[in-house]
Formats: structure tokens, sequence, C-alpha cells
């Protein structure tokens, strides 16, 4: 619990308005997943709710603890995104999947279409700004149709696997064991 708390605080530091505005994003898969755990976990009905079906009380502590996790997986990846520049985070994902080539998984392709999804998320939140009504975003996606000449290549600049990098691999990996 306090290394969820230190990333909470960290991230508040460093970029607060990037996390809310992905926590604003995640209401309404907050009310589903509290209403879906609430109403379908056995247990102990709440006593005196005024409508025929009832939520549980482990259902609640169930959703909201999920809810918590989802929560801390979202405030470690917006920190991430948001102390990491895009090419750094592109090479160390390559790094990491480099080892999957001896079964036939190529990195290369995994590594382009993951950098290809952050582009184009990014050119729709710059985008997002001048939407109003939907003629606004059909008039920006026709634009932009016309005016985007098509991607030929991606070129990323690889930085090279130190020991420190694989220190701290063997450590998260021998947490995660332990845990």
């Amino acid at each position: 619990m306090l290394i969820q708390l230190s990333l909470l605080i960290v991230l508040f530091i460093n970029r607060p308005n990037h996390f809310l505005k992905l926590l604003s994003r995640l209401r309404w898969i907050s009310i589903f997943l509290l209403l879906i755990y609430s109403f379908n976990t056995p247990g102990e009905y709440i006593r005196f709710w005024p409508f025929e079906i009832s939520p549980t009380y482990e259902g609640i502590e169930n959703g909201l603890i999920q809810l918590i996790r989802i929560v801390i997986v979202l405030s470690g990846l917006s920190l991430l995104l948001a102390t990491t520049s895009r090419e750094t985070l592109m090479s160390g994902i390559y790094n990491l999947l480099k080892p999957l080539k001896l079964i036939g998984i190529s990195p290369d392709r995994f590594t382009a279409r993951l950098w290809l999804t952050l582009h184009y998320v990014e050119k729709a939140e710059v985008n997002e700004r001048n939407i109003n009504t939907w003629s606004d975003f059909l008039k920006l996606e026709l634009d932009n149709i016309q005016i985007e000449p098509e991607m030929k290549s991606i070129t990323l600049k690889i930085q090279p696997f130190t020991y420190l990098d694989l220190i701290a691999m063997i450590v998260i990996i021998s947490l995660v064991i332990l845990l």
C-alpha cells in the first residue's frame, strides 16, 4: 500500500492533469465495474435496500478492490508516459522483446505497430480539442485524410541494453515471483 501511495504522490507532482484526464475517461467503466461486482457477487445482501434486487457487501468490496487496482495501474502508466519519451519507451520495449525472436515473434513489427498506435492516439488527442460537433469531426477527419501523406517507414534509435537494465529486470522479476 505504501508503494501505491508513493506512486500517486509522485504522479501528482509530475503531471496531475494527464492522470486526471485518464481517470475521467475511466468513469463509465468504473461505474459498470462496481455495478457488475455489486449485483453478481454472492454474499450477504445489503439490508434495507429499497428495491427487490439488492447488491452484496462482498460484491461492493470486490468491485472497489478491482477499481483501486485499475487506478494504480493507470497511475503507473501515466507516470511512465509522463517521464519517458516515446523513442525511449519503444527502445525499451524492443530490447525486452528481443529474446522472442528465438520463437519466431518479430519485435520489430510489434514495436512499429505500438509506435504507430501511440502516434495516432496522440494525434487524435490534439484534434479532439477542436471538435464541438459531429460535422467538425467529419470535416477534421476529411482534412487529415487529404493533407497527411501515408507513412512509408519508421526509424527508431535503439539504445543498448546495459548492465543496469539487466539488474533492474532481475529485481523486478524476483519481486513478482516473491509476491
